[in-house]
């Protein structure tokens, strides 16, 4: 049965099951959640709330595809983000630190089908669950801040100080190419990107939008930069760019997220094709995890691997399924790659299990701060 053909009740336990927001939630508040449920259909161009509304209903995307963006103090609109199958938006409204009110603008690029919540169901069950509004006020803070000018230098100079490569999308060649952040300079608003190497003479020239990915941590980083001067004063092309008006950093909605450090011994171990993989980790949080294994490894974004088998500690060993979100080049270790993954159907008894490791580890790590 095709996905648009479900009943509300199917959808959940068919679709959303695999969502971050309902994989949180007990299965009988999930249940009222789905019998609370209406499907509502939007042509494509049409605009379901704007920004500065009341907020009356929370929705989750059925089929199609919708535009995120802030208006104020934005004479065109700023688009912010970009939603699909599956994905939620619209519970920022219903939090006490946004008055009620929606936070951004929401808008179907396409023909689009949603499931839409009622306010008044939605706020019995965050009133209810108070680790479930805890963590959505923690990214509505994260959402708010990204758009602030020094929370967006922090994530640039994190990006630079990294070394990983970033993949540039280019206005006049088709497909990615590999790239570095190597400075960003607040004092004249501007960041520079290494050379694109290319068979295409002059691939990047002055005044084109360049889309750069990158990754922090595993977690993506998204933002749009114009060129503003080519510097070819050391004869190798250095391209100096403007801040990025905005930037997308793509949060799990598991938020914390464990950094792993040098003493750790925690090791991934996968087999592909047959070929035994493995690698250090580099960090973890309930809803995936960041590694590294040799650069020669088979894997791609999208890929869903079976049966990866987590070594945390002498104790806690799992193994999970994961699905692959990025995968970029250690700049200072030319044979190895670093990769971000999430979680595919993870198990309640995994999730709890993960979340005493994390919880265990902070512990010691406050420990030993105190004592240092």
């Amino acid at each position: 049965m095709k996905k648009a053909n479900l009943s509300p009740i199917d959808f959940f336990e068919e679709v959303l099951t695999k969502s971050d927001f309902v994989r949180q939630l007990q299965p009988e508040d999930a249940r009222n959640l789905a019998l609370a449920a209406d499907y509502v259909d939007f042509p494509a161009n049409t605009l379901v709330f704007s920004e500065g509304d009341k907020a009356e209903d929370m929705y989750f995307i059925v089929l199609g595809l919708v535009q995120i963006f802030v208006e104020k103090n934005q004479p065109e609109g700023l688009e912010i983000n970009r939603l699909s199958e599956g994905d939620y938006f619209g519970e920022q409204g219903f939090l006490a630190m946004n008055k009620g009110l929606r936070t951004a603008s929401i808008q179907t690029l396409e023909p689009t089908r949603l499931l839409k919540i009622s306010g008044e169901t939605f706020e019995d069950l965050i009133a209810k669950d108070k680790n479930l509004k805890a963590q959505l006020e923690t990214i509505g803070r994260e959402q708010q801040e990204i758009r602030k000018k020094h929370r967006q230098l922090q994530l640039l100079n994190r990006l630079v100080q990294s070394r990983s490569s970033v993949s540039l999308n280019l206005p006049r060649i088709t497909g990615n190419f590999s790239s570095l952040c190597l400075a960003v300079d607040p004092e004249n608003n501007t960041l520079n990107l290494d050379e694109v190497i290319s068979e295409y003479r002059n691939p990047v020239q002055p005044g084109d939008t360049l889309k750069v990915t990158g990754s922090i941590n595993g977690t993506p980083l998204t933002f749009d930069t114009q060129v503003i001067d080519i510097d070819r004063d050391d004869h190798t092309p250095l391209y100096v760019c403007s801040l990025p008006e905005v930037l997308i950093y793509a949060q799990q909605r598991h938020q914390f997220r464990l950094a792993l450090g040098l003493a750790s011994r925690a090791e991934v171990i996968m087999s592909i094709d047959n070929k035994r993989f493995r690698g250090a980790m580099i960090d973890i949080s309930e809803g995936g995890l960041c590694f590294r294994l040799p650069a020669g490894a088979p894997i791609k974004k999208g890929d869903v691997i079976d049966k990866v088998k987590l070594s945390l500690d002498a104790k806690t060993k799992l193994e999970q399924a994961i699905e692959i979100l990025n995968s970029h080049a250690v700049v200072h270790s030319p044979n190895t790659k670093q990769i971000g993954a999430k979680f595919v159907d993870i198990s309640t008894e995994q999730t709890a299990a993960l979340r005493d490791f994390i919880k265990e580890a902070e512990r010691r790590r406050l420990r030993n701060v105190r004592n240092s």
